[in-house]
This record gives structure tokens, C-alpha cells and sequence, in this order.
């Protein structure tokens, strides 16, 4: 079983527009579970509107702090 690499990011919020945000946490689950059912993700799947979960390269240097934007959906660090 694979672990897949996930960015968790704070959402702008919805009156500025903005589908971007902030990098709060990155993690790993196993290829097998789903967002519902990893325990550590359970925290985030009820705050669907303020929290988006994104899949990344497992050689990805995303960290806490860096900037997720809302046109080109890229990571910049700050």
C-alpha cells in the first residue's frame, strides 16, 4: 500500500472571491482510504466550505505557510 501526500489548505474566505489559501498541514494516507475514512482527516471533512484537501507529488516541497492561489492553482511560498 501507497501513501499519498496531501496539502491541507485554509480556504480565503468566500465574501473575497478567492478559491485560494494558506497551507495549514500536510499529510499522508494510505492509497486505500478515503478522505472519510482517515482518522487523521476526519478533523477536516466536516469544514468543506473553509478546508480543501490537494493531492501532491510525494517530492513536493509544499510547507505550512505557503500561499495556495486561486487563478493559476499553484503553491508559492510566501
Amino acid at each position: 500500500m501507497a501513501m499519498v501526500k496531501y496539502a491541507i489548505v485554509q480556504l480565503d474566505p468566500p465574501e473575497s472571491l478567492s478559491t485560494g489559501g494558506i497551507v495549514v498541514e500536510t499529510t499522508h494516507i494510505l492509497d486505500t482510504q478515503t478522505r472519510e475514512t482517515a482518522g487523521l482527516i476526519q478533523h477536516w471533512v466536516p469544514k468543506v466550505n473553509e478546508y480543501k484537501m490537494i493531492q501532491i507529488a510525494e517530492d513536493n516541497p509544499v510547507k505550512v505557510g505557503w500561499i495556495y492561489t486561486d487563478k493559476t492553482h499553484q503553491f508559492i511560498a510566501p
